[in-house]
This record gives C-alpha cells, structure tokens and sequence, in this order.
C-alpha cells in the first residue's frame, strides 16, 4: 500500500484517495474502461451509447498503466 491508500469503512476493500469514479456520461465509447455497475460492481468491458441512456453503468475511470515490472512478468 501507499500513503494515498486507505482501507474502508467496511474494512472490506482498500481505496484510493486521490481516485474517482468518473460520471458515465463522460465514458468514450467502443474502448475498454472499468464500469461501476447500479449495484456497485465494477467490471472492465466497453460501452455504447445505449448503455449510458440504460443507467445499469453509473461511472467509469480508465484502466491502469501496467507498469514495466508487472509487464516483465507477463
């Protein structure tokens, strides 16, 4: 962990301080982001203009860079 993380209220999941979850209206379409779900799921997957008139997706960030130590072990 760093200084930024924190583990929740719940002490069920660390979180990053200084990391949002952007609003899904924002999303670009037709490319891989991370989706929160109504049910405060999150998944990786793309999303289409339909998905944002539906509301199942509430937010979106983008993916991680995968930094090049992780990348070596791939």
């Amino acid at each position: 962990m760093t200084s930024r993380d924190r583990i929740d209220a719940s002490r069920q999941a660390v979180v990053d301080l200084d990391y949002y979850w952007r609003d899904i209206q924002t999303a670009p379409l037709g490319v891989k982001v991370q989706l929160l779900t109504s049910g405060g799921v999150a998944i990786h997957g793309k999303i289409n203009r339909r998905d944002k008139e539906d509301n199942f997706y509430i937010g979106w960030t983008p993916l991680p860079k995968i930094p090049a130590f992780l990348k070596e072990k791939m």
